[in-house]
């Protein structure tokens, strides 16, 4: 176990998290608007293939608010706090011509994305999508948690997510970070075993 201040580390690696997927988490926690030009800096080299994602305190993106953005790919995640850091000049190194943004059901992120910031994704690879796509009409369920089971092995956790919905003015725990950067690796890794079917 790692001793572990979201406040005083910024940037912290994990060898076993959970259950190894064979990767070494690589996430960098952004509370402040001067520390997004890390990510940035990552935008510049990054691959074609970018995993966005969001935590919310709920389902309405007219009424309810957006509290994390992750992006990066399954080597490096960036985690965003969205109560402190304003993410809309990042966007525009995310969302364009040459990125394709890769994640599980991005019908939510999209909508969030247009509401908030009047940003539009274009190039999507949505892994909900394409596995209805290949098991059209097989009784499958479609979720992260079943696609990271069928794909990788691996036995997500999903019920982090709920601490979202009522975290206010809280920080950000360990675990609320990690999960949000497996929200990245996991739809990532999962695309990679899909496109080569």
């Amino acid at each position: 176990e790692l001793d572990f201040d979201v406040k005083r580390q910024k940037t912290f690696t994990l060898d076993d998290v959970e259950i190894d997927l064979g990767l070494e988490l690589n996430v960098t926690f952004i509370d402040n608007q001067k520390d997004l030009m890390k990510g940035i800096q990552w935008l510049h080299f990054a691959p074609k293939y970018i995993g966005v994602d969001i935590e919310t305190t709920g389902l309405d993106c007219h009424e309810n608010d957006m509290v994390m953005f992750q992006f990066g790919d399954e080597h490096r995640q960036f985690v965003v706090d969205t109560r402190t850091v304003d993410i809309s000049g990042i966007l525009p190194y995310i969302v364009n011509s040459d990125n394709i943004v890769v994640g599980q059901n991005l019908k939510f992120e999209y909508k969030w994305m247009r509401s908030k910031y009047n940003t539009v994704l274009q190039g999507i690879c949505d892994t909900m999508i394409q596995e209805k796509l290949l098991y059209n009409g097989s009784d499958f369920k479609y979720g992260l948690k079943d696609l990271a089971k069928r794909y990788l092995n691996y036995e997500a956790d999903k019920e982090t997510r709920l601490n979202f919905l009522t975290i206010g003015d809280r920080p950000f725990t360990k675990e609320e970070i990690i999960y949000g950067a497996y929200d990245i690796i996991l739809p990532c890794l999962i695309n990679i075993e899909q496109l080569k079917k």
